[in-house]
């Protein structure tokens, strides 16, 4: 893997070959070290390699909850609206979080791994794991009492306590999915996603039996839901946990033990994953608020409908999307990480090309199937006959999310998220909402006004994503790498330096 990002490296600035260079030039010698040929092709594959496990992972876990509503609806359409509810709001209130926490480990694992500090790696997963563990104390209490919230809000008081007791049973699941997502990524950054791929598929397979027999044999009924997938996201991360011993070299270099400096990286990692949380909230909160503002409407059954099966075509294509931009953030992070500023700026731009392949080739396949493709969700015909007059606008907006993926992927890999924190926030409530509310209210446009004003939030966010990307300074990014990975053991004991030091000499000699 590191001789062959050397010479993705030389081959970008072969290019710019010259014999006035500076031969003393670092850059200068790195370009000249290979001969191979082919970097758009070497760029591609890596990105395909970490894109496509990583989509099949999203899709895999994303099954659970559409799994576990299968056998729930079974039981009634009273335990189907309740765990509906309650699964989304654990999704908002939740699992989004953990996600989002997690994410700050994409900018720090990924440059620590770039810049060979390989110790630094499990300090950051030891790091992030005492955050995101401390963030679900207060999550789990705001499951423990969301009953008369919902009753407050103006919820069926019978929903809302079904709903109370579904976030109850699943409260342990947000231990575990804080802990699998730290080691996802921790995985990831290093350029290893087949593991996730495989237990999550693993995961998927061992679901479906789960709820079976909880749910139907052992007659837990509606909280067997929130049971068997509590144990799914437990068996998630002890499939990562074997995978990972049964391989050492995965974490011989980056593992030490359990560590008082973790604490020492603490200052760090929050300050990339606390504009990290906010960058990605915002912007999953925006994209979920759509149905309740369409709830609003007059008919609210046809608008909540036709939004619906935008939102569920969007979804599936926006998987494939953000694992661009994952792969993009990994690859941009490794690359600044090992001091390489053209791969990054030529992972970002071959990651760009990538997602509008991709968007634009399932754009063309809703267009090609507009009138088939609502069937799946409804046999209402003025459903079916206004979504399929939707879809081609719905496709156009693909590419807007692609792109917006890409770019929120450089955004994670350079460490920016502090910028794309406040580029969420006006580009969503400041433009997209105030005008998604103006088109379906005052015009009357209905769904397709609030649809429209939160894809003008994307168009803006998406500009503004693009001009930062496209401007900037990659050597500088390097700099600020530099600085990054040196950073975290500065704030504890003074020991802590000598250990670090200690410990980087031990790697270098495994290396």
């Amino acid at each position: 893997m590191e001789s062959s990002t050397s010479e993705t490296e030389a081959l970008i600035l072969q290019s710019q070959h010259s014999p006035s260079a500076n031969r003393d030039d670092p850059e200068y010698l790195h370009r000249a070290s290979t001969t191979r040929r082919y970097p758009m092709l070497l760029e591609t594959m890596k990105q395909i390699k970490l894109a496509g496990p990583i989509a099949g992972s999203f899709f895999s876990m994303y099954s659970l909850s559409i799994v576990t509503s299968m056998f729930i609806g079974h039981l009634g359409s009273l335990e189907l609206s309740s765990s509906t509810i309650a699964l989304s709001l654990s999704s908002v209130s939740g699992y989004t979080l953990m996600l989002a926490f997690a994410s700050g480990l994409e900018t720090l694992c990924g440059q620590a791994f770039g810049a060979k500090k390989y110790p630094l790696l499990g300090i950051y997963l030891q790091a992030g794991c005492i955050v995101s563990l401390s963030m679900c104390i207060p999550i789990v209490a705001l499951w423990w009492n969301i009953e008369p919230i919902l009753v407050y809000m103006g919820e069926d008081e019978e929903i809302s306590r079904m709903a109370g007791l579904y976030l109850r049973w699943l409260s342990p699941s947000i231990f575990a999915s804080a802990i699998e997502q730290v080691l996802v990524i921790y995985l990831q950054t290093q350029n290893i996603v087949i593991p996730q791929f495989l237990s999550s598929v693993f995961t998927v397979i061992l679901h479906v039996p789960t709820c079976f027999i909880v749910i139907n044999k052992l007659d837990f009924g509606f909280i067997g839901g929130a049971i068997s997938i509590c144990a799914s996201h437990f068996w998630n991360i002890l499939f990562l946990l074997a995978w990972i011993s049964l391989n050492s070299k995965t974490y011989a270099k980056t593992w030490r033990g359990l560590s008082r400096e973790a604490f020492g990286a603490l200052p760090t990692f929050l300050k990339v994953a606390i504009p990290s949380t906010s960058m990605k909230c915002l912007e999953y909160w925006a994209y979920e608020l759509m149905v309740p503002v369409a709830g609003l409407l007059p008919n609210p059954q046809f608008e909540c409908s036709i939004l619906y099966i935008a939102l569920g075509s969007a979804a599936l294509t926006y998987m494939g999307s953000i694992s661009l931009g994952a792969a993009v953030s990994t690859r941009v992070s490794n690359e600044l990480g090992a001091g390489h500023p053209y791969s990054a700026r030529y992972a970002f731009s071959i990651g760009l090309l990538l997602v509008l392949v991709y968007t634009g080739t399932i754009g063309l396949i809703f267009i090609i199937f507009r009138n088939a493709w609502p069937l799946a969700f409804t046999n209402d015909p003025l459903v079916v006959d206004t979504v399929a007059k939707w879809l081609p606008w719905v496709a156009a907006t693909f590419l807007l999310e692609g792109v917006q993926s890409i770019c929120s992927g450089v955004a994670k890999g350079c460490g920016w998220q502090h910028k794309g924190a406040w580029i969420n926030l006006g580009s969503f409530y400041a433009i997209g909402y105030p005008l998604g509310v103006f088109y379906a209210f005052t015009l009357k446009w209905g769904a397709q006004g609030v649809w429209l004003g939160y894809y003008s939030g994307i168009l803006v966010q998406m500009s503004i994503y693009s001009t930062v990307a496209f401007r900037t300074d990659w050597p500088k990014m390097v700099e600020i790498s530099r600085k990054l990975v040196n950073a975290p053991v500065k704030p504890f004991i003074s020991s802590t330096a000598e250990q670090y030091q200690g410990r980087q000499e031990d790697a270098e000699v495994q290396e």
